[in-house]
């Protein structure tokens, strides 16, 4: 019995314990893997968000420009010359 042990259940454990550590390895491996590939969508995410924005206020300053009637354009308010205090 000792014999049956010795030769098949202790090298079956061995390899199984063996199998168990390169799989949490390699689960581990992945899993930081993912979280950097994670982390950089997050990134070009955010700057999509912020380029969308400042196209929005862009199209918003443009439309305030194009409702001054022509002959307003002559007379341009200090504002839109000198930088806000």
């Amino acid at each position: 019995m000792v014999d049956v042990i010795a030769r098949y259940l202790l090298p079956g454990a061995l390899l199984l314990a063996c199998l168990a550590v390169a799989t949490a390895g390699y689960l581990a491996w992945r899993n930081a893997a993912l979280r950097a590939e994670n982390e950089t969508l997050t990134i070009r995410v955010n700057g999509c968000s912020a380029r969308l924005s400042n196209i929005i206020k862009d199209r918003v300053s443009d439309e305030e420009i194009d409702r001054i009637p022509d002959d307003g354009l002559r007379s341009v308010p200090p504002s839109w010359l000198l930088p806000s205090p």
